[in-house]
């Protein structure tokens, strides 16, 4: 190094990257606002667990959920959605199926993964999806309680 010059790194300041990483989350937000069934809550949720959100229409096979948490283990966690189109339409789950869909998401959680999966469910347009976001903070961060007025708990494996 020639004495008087600095070192130049190519690495933006710390200034940039908050910068950078709030219009991020701005543009997530406006664009998942625009595409879910106009449920900000929903939009909010997503943009939360934005590296890794996984859309399925209907509950997924044994199998194909233990690839599913292969995944969001490598991600670091994530966010799926049950009864929701890859483009945001809410498509529901039938009444009926329900109870039944959330205990066996919380069966296979159970037997797939140690860690903590919490379950849930959300209400739009009178169609209800199911949610389980694949979750490594600790239980007493209570990552969810922003979300507590649109979205129910409905267990927690």
């Amino acid at each position: 190094m020639v004495p008087g010059r600095r070192l130049r790194l190519d690495r933006p300041s710390p200034e940039d990257l908050l910068s950078q990483q709030s219009s991020e989350a701005a543009a997530c937000r406006s664009a998942r606002k625009a595409k879910i069934d106009d449920s900000s809550a929903l939009g909010d949720l997503i943009c939360q667990y934005r590296a890794a959100v996984v859309f399925r229409e209907a509950l997924p096979s044994a199998i194909e959920m233990a690839r599913m948490f292969i995944d969001l283990k490598r991600s670091n966690g994530g966010l799926v959605l049950f009864g929701v189109k890859p483009d945001g339409t809410i498509l529901g789950l039938p009444d009926d199926e329900e109870a039944r869909a959330r205990q066996r998401l919380e069966h296979l959680a159970s037997e797939l993964t140690t860690a903590r999966v919490e379950i849930g469910r959300i209400e739009l347009g009178g169609k209800v999806a199911l949610f389980a976001i694949f979750n490594p903070i600790p239980a007493h961060l209570r990552p969810l309680d922003s979300f507590e007025r649109a979205t129910s708990r409905v267990g927690v494996v």
